[in-house]
């Protein structure tokens, strides 16, 4: 009995998927070759945003709400060792306020975060995503205290120094909550990727940070649906840089 001939492979060029463009579509391609901070995010964020208004809205309510309670509460305690005095006192009691309302901050963004990968990746956002800490959880405290500390620090020395900071810094809680990466290792990893690029990266951390905020002009209620865009657009340029 014959052997049958071998298969021949097929010839020609195998045919490849066309990926979607769109920002609420799964499937996206890999991260390209050499991904650099690109604005036109800022306006594609807008738009993902205002396309799911609502739902990033309370999103950002939860946020300030967990950041005005525990901002009152600091407030107390400064206005406390203000009433014992002494400067350095006064000075330390500062600089904690500002590392733990910079922490609290990250850890609540490390779910928008959540949420913002999840739209990107063509999944609907959920409110609930805010409130939802996994087996990850600390290492997203861990790491959301370090770039809070790096960052208060730099805003201790006039501000220029954390958005250096700020913006060789801003993969780093993503890393965490997308890859379950270490803290150190997030926070290296990001650096390590965006040090060519940190006057860029500064100044998008800057920007973003305006159009995040625009929003509070009025009475600050309007920051409640401009500060979404924050996360959105840095979770579309961490894409860029990793893929999810």
């Amino acid at each position: 009995m014959e052997t049958p001939p071998p298969q021949q492979p097929p010839q020609g060029p195998i045919p490849q998927p066309t990926p979607p463009t769109d920002a609420g579509q799964a499937g996206y391609p890999r991260p390209p070759l050499s991904p650099t901070i690109r604005f036109d995010v800022i306006g594609q964020a807008f738009k993902l945003v205002f396309a799911d208004l609502g739902t990033w809205a309370v999103a950002a309510l939860c946020l300030f709400v967990v950041i005005a309670v525990v901002g009152a509460v600091l407030d107390f305690v400064v206005f406390a060792s203000l009433l014992r005095g002494g400067f350095i006192g006064i000075i330390l009691v500062e600089l904690i306020g500002i590392v733990v309302m910079f922490t609290v901050a990250n850890l609540m963004m490390a779910n928008m975060y959540r949420m913002a990968i999840s739209a990107l990746s063509g999944n609907k956002p959920a409110v609930n995503e805010m409130f939802k800490f996994g087996s990850n959880a600390g290492n997203i405290v861990v790491v959301s205290l370090i770039v809070a500390v790096a960052t208060a620090i730099g805003t201790v020395l006039c501000y220029l120094p954390a958005l250096v900071v700020g913006g060789l810094m801003m993969f780093a809680v993503p890393l965490v909550v997308d890859r379950n990466m270490a803290p150190m290792d997030a926070v290296n990893e990001s650096i390590n990727m965006l040090k060519k690029d940190w006057l860029m990266a500064a100044v998008f951390f800057l920007v973003i940070g305006i159009c995040g905020e625009i929003g509070g002009v009025a009475c600050g209620i309007g920051a409640i649906l401009t500060l979404p865009v924050i996360p959105v657009a840095i979770a579309m340029l961490y894409r860029d840089y990793f893929g999810f």
